[in-house]
This record gives C-alpha cells, sequence and structure tokens, in this order.
C-alpha cells in the first residue's frame, strides 16, 4: 500500500486497520520495522496523520 497506493487507499486502510484490529487496546499501527525506500514519503505521512485522526482511544 505504502510504495504503490494513492492518498485515498492509504487513508482508507489505515482505518480498515484500526477498525480490524484496535478493539481492546493495545493495537500498534506500523509499516513495519523499517521504511523502505521505495515507501512514497506521501503516503507515509498520510498513515501517521490519518493513524492521529482515527486512532484514538476513549479516555478512561
Amino acid at each position: 500500500m505504502l510504495p504503490l497506493g494513492t492518498i485515498e487507499e492509504t487513508i482508507n486502510e489505515v482505518k480498515r486497520c484500526i477498525k480490524d484490529a484496535a478493539n481492546g487496546g493495545g493495537y500498534i499501527l506500523s509499516s513495519s520495522n523499517s521504511i523502505h525506500n521505495s515507501v512514497k514519503i506521501e503516503n507515509f505521512m498520510t498513515m501517521i496523520n490519518a493513524a492521529k485522526r482515527y486512532g484514538k482511544y476513549p479516555s478512561l
């Protein structure tokens, strides 16, 4: 996704990952253990910004 996808596809994938995996807490959204040089910087930054926007847990 990050090397070839569009910005819209990246946002949708972040939202899907959060929806599918974040229930119960403890989910860490990441591209992997490193950032490959084929990753589009626009998509990487979009992933970070989308995670900040959509990846909030409720306050205690």
